[in-house]
């Protein structure tokens, strides 16, 4: 479907007893608007007296059978669906922006780096996706460390155990909604001298309609800080 069109369902992919995945479409809004014609499906007392005389009987089942038979043109925009896109190792999707999932395994399949520079390459992949990972300055610290002039190389266990703990957040990492205006918004920051989190409320970034009282905002000392 190259053109426009008012009904544009998700889509929902689905796993299968045999782990495959089954690609369903959400057509919930659709339903409610389809004029439904009134045709009952025959029962047993309807049918059987149709099979008298038969000696040989079977069922069919054509395989993925939906491929099989076209849509009359006139119902196609009706059944249009959105396919997630990739876009820069991201997917992007009706719940919001995920990581994509190749770049995800290529990072969670990288071996333990061996020296500075292999450090750089899988740092670099991990902070690529960084906004996945809540507090991935601290999860890494002990890795970026090693990074220091005056740092001796050496990857000991409290290293692999960094980055295997950012390995499993990226894996199990949840979508990011799309930035919304009309929705309320929260931006919090870390006040480092008095090791307090500032938060400031709004429907948009601008008008500010509340501000946390009790933390250092605009000129205002938190309680820690009143006697510096």
């Amino acid at each position: 479907m190259v053109e426009p069109t008012e009904w544009c369902a998700p889509m929902v992919p689905i796993v299968k007893k045999n782990a495959s995945v089954r690609i369903c479409v959400d057509l919930k809004r659709l339903n409610q608007a389809v004029k439904r014609e009134r045709f009952i499906l025959p029962t047993l007392e309807d049918i059987a007296p149709k099979l008298s005389g038969a000696s040989v009987f079977s069922t069919l089942d054509a395989s993925s059978g939906f491929w099989q038979i076209p849509l009359d043109p006139s119902c196609v925009k009706l059944t249009t669906f959105i396919t997630p896109l990739q876009y820069f190792s991201h997917t992007i999707g009706h719940d919001g922006i995920k990581p994509d999932a190749t770049m995800v395994k290529a990072i969670t399949d990288m071996p333990s780096p061996t020296n500075v520079a292999e450090l750089r390459q899988i740092l670099g992949m991990i902070n690529y996706l960084g906004k996945f990972v809540p507090d991935l300055s601290t999860e890494l610290q002990p890795v970026t460390a090693l990074l220091k002039k005056e740092a001796i190389w050496f990857c000991q266990e409290v290293h692999e155990q960094a980055l295997d703990k950012v390995k499993c957040k990226l894996a199990t990492a949840l979508a990011l909604a799309y930035y919304d205006s009309e929705k309320p918004t929260i931006v919090t920051w870390m006040n480092f001298a008095c090791k307090q989190t500032t938060s400031l409320w709004s429907h948009s970034l601008t008008p500010m309609i509340s501000i946390v009282p009790h933390y250092g905002v605009s000129g205002y000392k938190c309680a820690s800080c009143a006697s510096m």
